[in-house]
């Protein structure tokens, strides 16, 4: 039986304010952030002019489409969105070129919560934070483990 564990979160995320001032209404927060399947998993790994190629990523869960909600502290669902089709940003190592397959999500919620808990259709768990506004993107790594 396979199933999917949370393995760990970075968080370190996002904030473009979208809503104005005054009232009592509280701002919205545009929330952009990866999922990393897999636990890590590589689509290819290449040096010199090696075409991207994402077809390593096929296998990992959970693939684009999959539903994420943001939670408040007490369980309501605040926002939603899906993932997005595998990113296209790279990483290099000791000349090597990695093409991770992390998928993108934009998903609006409102500021000022205590907390922020991320949830992954199929992945059991939440991932919670307390700050979704520091510089660089929320990125949730998620691992398969058998079990």
């Amino acid at each position: 039986m396979m199933r999917l564990r949370i393995a760990g979160v970075a968080v370190a995320a996002l904030g473009a304010l979208s809503a104005g001032c005054g009232g009592g209404t509280p701002a919205n927060i545009t929330v952009h952030g990866q999922v990393e399947p897999g636990g890590g998993t590589l689509a290819s790994v290449g040096g010199g002019g090696l075409e991207m190629n994402y077809s390593g990523c096929a296998s990992d869960q959970p693939t684009p489409g999959t539903q994420i909600t943001v939670v408040d502290a007490s369980g309501k669902v605040i926002g939603n969105s899906t993932l997005g089709t595998w990113s296209h940003k790279t990483a290099t190592s000791g000349g090597l070129t990695m093409y991770p397959c992390w998928e993108p999500f934009t998903i609006t919620v409102p500021a000022g919560e205590s907390r922020y808990g991320f949830q992954i259709a199929g992945v059991p768990g939440t991932i919670w934070t307390t700050n979704v506004r520091q510089p660089g993107g929320v990125l949730l790594v998620v691992s398969t483990t058998s079990g």
